[in-house]
């Protein structure tokens, strides 16, 4: 056999054993202690946090999902639709006022339409008849009414017969939960929570 032969496997090999010795091995053992360390360190974090401040914290999650379901409560479900005037009259009857009419806003009821989300908005206009101090309570109790309102313009006429009549013209939009999207989105949280 040639020397030569014999010679540059046997080098190859060499070469091979010690880049493993010398570079290799070194870095996979310090690749492992850093790891180790790693964990030690979360470890001892995990340790450090108080137990009353992940019980605090739990408390506070857990007030925000109350907050959360009270708030979906309070948001109409667009297949009670038909009955969003009773109730709008139900609730100004409350406060002295007595619906005359409550109509979609035509000219926004496209996007209305497009929405494919789960939460949309219903522009409307309603109109009231009554006095002022009920109006100025109905507008102080919108935030807890059973259904969720926002009103972007108000407008008054006095009544010309009863001084202390006034018609109310309002403008905004009511707040509509898809039901059919809500519930696809539970059943997702669902299978999600189970997995």
């Amino acid at each position: 056999m040639d020397k030569k032969q014999i010679f540059l496997p046997t080098f190859l090999v060499g070469l091979l054993s010690a880049w493993l010795v010398f570079a290799f091995l070194p870095v996979r053992r310090e690749t492992v202690a850093l790891k180790e360390r790693l964990r030690e360190l979360e470890d001892r974090e995990r340790k450090e946090i108080p137990e009353a401040q992940v019980d605090l914290m739990e408390a506070v999650v857990d007030s925000l999902a109350l907050k959360y379901d009270i708030s979906m409560d309070r948001i109409y479900p667009e297949k009670k639709l038909l009955d969003l005037g009773p109730d709008v009259e139900a609730v100004g009857k409350k406060y002295g006022l007595r619906l005359i009419s409550i109509a979609p806003d035509y000219e926004s009821l496209s996007s209305f339409a497009e929405s494919q989300g789960e939460i949309s908005e219903l522009p409307v206009r309603i109109h009231f008849q009554g006095s002022f101090r009920g109006f100025a309570g109905f507008l102080d109790k919108l935030p807890q009414f059973p259904f969720a309102m926002r009103v972007h313009q108000a407008v008054l006429h006095k009544e010309e017969e009863d001084g202390s009549a006034i018609n109310i013209q309002l403008q905004g939009v009511v707040i509509l939960r898809k039901e059919r999207v809500r519930d696809d989105v539970l059943n997702q949280k669902k299978v999600m929570n189970q997995a």
